[in-house]
């Protein structure tokens, strides 16, 4: 994925022979434009109107998906839409105004290739804003791979929450913040937080780290059901992508970390694209949680637990 500051390199203020206008001031190449995912052209549109509303001096602040895009923030959804909060609310061709708090902080963007920075929502209330104005998942895999790469604290995401206690989505927020976590190193593995919550399973230890019966640090395991002694791992395809190793030699010491980790009374669930699709992985789950028994925590030296509180709210904002 390419970063805001590659995009903005790529984006003219005149427009130029062969050019897709992208926003009434701003304009890129045809042939480069051409070359790009859904994703990364949503991140086109976002800094192109952040750097029109900028340049034409509008009271515009992007927000939600928008700011996420800006700030290199992932979530689980593919949107397309452009948001930006301003004093009035409205839409019109697949764009959004909300009106937002006047105490919401502010964060500045300056891509290279511009003098102008493009305004936008802070970390925190980004991560919240999506929660609240679209939906859990994707505020959930915005806030985790902030807190995993330290660009907010856990306080810092609490506070914005409380910021947003009466407004539209604020139990949306407050689940953010309870099952919010570092230790998810993609988004599909804070999807399997969100699911192992949505299905009211037990609240799993995030990165756990696991020891054998001398106390010697065996390894992590994606998500850990301690209460059951179940270790989940979604095995992506870029887990076994080892440009330093051989693909036989990183399965190889895969089955042998497997191996030592059964061997320490951990049984283990694997996730794949496949089983996911199959969408019979959580009753296949609950089989291997019958008849379980604890696994002995003084064996878990560190990992992240969320938080589940149940009734789960609304997990999407409603359209209206």
């Amino acid at each position: 994925m390419r970063t805001p500051n590659e995009i903005a390199q790529h984006i003219h203020r005149k427009r130029h022979q062969n050019d897709t206008k992208i926003c009434n001031t701003c304009w890129a190449d045809t042939a480069w434009f051409d070359t790009l995912n859904s994703d990364e052209r949503h991140h086109v549109r976002a800094i192109a109107y952040g750097f029109q509303n900028q340049r034409t001096g509008e009271s515009r602040l992007m927000c939600c998906y928008s700011a996420a895009a800006l700030l290199g923030l992932p979530v689980f959804s593919h949107p397309q839409i452009i948001e930006w909060a301003a004093p009035c609310s409205r839409s019109w061709k697949n764009i959004r105004t909300w009106r937002l708090p006047t105490e919401r902080r502010q964060a500045a963007i300056a891509p290279a290739a511009y003098d102008h920075a493009i305004l936008c929502t802070s970390i925190p209330a980004t991560c919240i804003d999506i929660a609240r104005l679209h939906n859990l998942l994707d505020g959930l895999v915005a806030a985790d791979f902030a807190l995993e790469n330290k660009l907010i604290t856990h306080d810092e995401l609490h506070a914005e929450a409380e910021l947003a206690r009466r407004l539209d989505g604020a139990e949306r927020a407050r689940t953010l913040v309870n099952l919010a976590t570092p230790g998810c190193q993609s988004p599909m593995e804070s999807w399997l937080k969100y699911q192992l919550y949505i299905h009211q399973l037990p609240a799993p230890i995030i990165q756990a780290e696991i020891l054998d019966h001398s106390n010697v640090r065996v390894g992590f395991v994606d998500a850990l059901l301690d209460q059951k002694s179940v270790g989940i791992e979604y095995d992506g395809s870029i887990k076994y992508e080892n440009f330093y190793k051989p693909l036989e030699e990183t399965l190889r010491a895969e089955r042998q970390r497997e191996k030592d980790l059964q061997n320490a009374d951990l049984r283990l669930f694997r996730l794949t694209k496949e089983t996911v699709h199959k969408g019979r992985w959580v009753s296949d789950l609950c089989g291997m949680l019958d008849d379980a028994r604890p696994f002995p925590p003084e064996r878990i030296r560190s990992g992240y637990r969320p938080v589940f509180q149940y009734p789960c709210p609304q997990l999407t904002r409603s359209r209206r």
